[in-house]
């Protein structure tokens, strides 16, 4: 199995075998050295996509007429794959998958008992008004330690990443937990970085990874904590769990970091008003002089944030305008004239 080491290539053996086995009447039984049950059951979902590991589970382990069984008898294929063959072969699964593709030896993916912080991260990115933006959060079941907007086109797993890295950075020294729902990076810092990092930062294709500045730098950065388990959740669940309150406030959190952004990288421009001529009442007038508004050159009250001061009738039109610009809901169309226009009454 090209690409794979000896305790995963094993599950692709063996599913190749077993697909070849002319089944009789009696069982039959795939004899490895290697505990494949175990590896499909305790990591097979850090390397496995869900149909492919649906796969594996279907031809090796639902199977009634086909049975796995670990041997300690030593096939003597394994001597051709080595230049020493009075070395060990022995050797515990599990531990060599920790130990040599994880990205710090002692990285868990269980929770540590009694740890100094409870961390929850997630990263949020979507478009508004034409526009993608990103953020990030770390929090604790019942608090925002840290958000923050991200760059413009931000992805959602670059901002994952990045949310990881700065919980890993706030334990610095400490026992921690951290709970996410990215697959992405979880995957990323349990199994595929320290591969990426031995290949030259190349995928198996042999092409740049992405996002290789995010990755270098959550490898070095899980290095930080004295201990450390990063564990993935579901994501939008309505449990009262402490997992599912945390992951819920980490969510919450980073979508708002996100939505403050947007003021930051669209500055709001005095709308324009065509058409139509400004005609304010004395009422209107003494509301928008309590507001410490002022009058453009084309009469229109403005506040200090730029927002136009309009009547019923005129917000009524530049809807109409809007609508048949963009096409939106009421709601969206809505929403989008309120960063420029301040409607009266």
């Amino acid at each position: 199995m090209a690409g794979m080491f000896a305790c995963r290539g094993s599950n692709g053996a063996a599913d190749s075998g077993s697909s070849k086995i002319d089944y009789g009447p009696k069982d039959s039984g795939i004899c490895t050295t290697y505990g494949n049950n175990c590896l499909l059951e305790r990591k097979g979902g850090h390397w496995l996509s869900p149909s492919r590991m649906l796969k594996y589970q279907v031809v090796l382990l639902e199977q009634d007429d086909v049975e796995l069984k670990a041997t300690a008898i030593v096939n003597p294929a394994m001597f051709l794959s080595t230049e020493n063959p009075t070395e060990k072969l022995e050797h515990d699964c599990l531990l060599t998958i920790e130990q040599v593709y994880s990205s710090r030896p002692d990285l868990k993916d269980e929770p540590l008992k009694d740890p100094d912080l409870e961390l929850f991260t997630d990263g949020s990115s979507f478009v508004q008004e034409g526009r993608r933006i990103a953020g990030y959060a770390v929090v604790t079941i019942d608090k925002v330690l840290e958000s923050g907007t991200l760059p413009a086109n931000t992805s959602a797993q670059k901002a994952e990443l990045v949310a990881l890295k700065q919980a890993l950075r706030m334990a610095e020294g400490k026992r921690v937990n951290i709970q996410m729902d990215s697959k992405y990076a979880f995957g990323v810092i349990h199994a595929h970085g320290a591969i990426w990092k031995e290949r030259g930062l190349l995928s198996a294709q042999g092409s740049p990874i992405k996002y290789k500045e995010e990755v270098l730098q959550l490898l070095q950065d899980v290095q930080k904590p004295k201990e450390v388990a990063v564990m993935h959740c579901k994501a939008h669940q309505f449990g009262q769990t402490a997992i599912n309150i945390g992951n819920r406030l980490a969510d919450k959190a980073a979508k708002e970091a996100a939505g403050q952004g947007i003021l930051a990288l669209v500055p709001v421009k005095q709308i324009k008003i065509p058409n139509l001529k400004a005609r304010y009442s004395k009422l209107d007038e003494q509301i928008a002089e309590n507001l410490k508004a002022s009058q453009n050159a084309e009469g229109w009250w403005v506040t200090p944030e730029n927002q136009v001061i309009v009547t019923p009738r005129v917000m009524l039109e530049l809807a109409k305008e809007k609508h048949e610009q963009t096409h939106w809901g009421v709601d969206a169309t809505v929403t989008s004239l309120r960063t420029s226009v301040m409607c009266l009454g």
